[in-house]
């Protein structure tokens, strides 16, 4: 920072004396070109500052999904037919949910998630179970578990929902 800011004073010298030796008296073109000058000596932190902001904030995103997969693979246990997963947060089943277009989506108060999907291998049958719990003074939201059956459970001032779908 000092070494430009040392570059940026010798410039402003070299345009002044530049100013005197032609003569040029024009206060408006004096502020245009060192307006454009200065432009031109700090363009470089210009560039580096945004393409450090651009990289912090798509590193951060990068972590955070990074994590978020990482807790996903440490819950997920996968059988030959089946997948399951217990204790997830929404955050996590939402990215699960982004590749398994077929699990419903649950409403974002949701927390202990849980869900076991098996299937046929060759046949399109299959048994999807999802379980988790809501606060208790929430209204369940079931627009995306049409599909199954649901039932209710009170446990300790939550609701446990627990949703079973079957395809034969």
């Amino acid at each position: 920072m000092i070494g430009i800011s040392l570059i940026s004073l010798f410039f402003l010298w070299i345009a002044t004396y530049w100013f005197k030796t032609f003569k040029i008296n024009s206060k408006r073109k004096k502020n245009i070109f060192l307006i454009i000058l200065t432009l031109l000596i700090s363009s470089k932190f210009y560039y580096s500052y945004s393409t450090d902001i651009i990289h912090r904030i798509t590193s951060d995103k990068r972590i955070m999904i990074n994590s978020i997969e990482s807790k996903i693979q440490k819950n997920i246990e996968k059988y030959p037919y089946s997948l399951s997963a217990q204790k997830l947060i929404l955050e996590e089943y939402e990215e699960i949910i982004k590749r398994n277009k077929g699990f419903p989506k649950i409403q974002k108060e949701a927390e202990d998630i849980s869900y076991k999907y098996s299937y046929d291998g060759f046949l399109p049958d299959y048994t999807f179970r999802l379980s988790f719990q809501i606060p208790l003074n929430t209204k369940l939201d079931s627009t995306h578990l049409k599909f199954g059956k649901i039932s209710l459970d009170t446990i300790n001032y939550k609701i446990k929902v627990n949703y079973l779908e079957i395809k034969d």
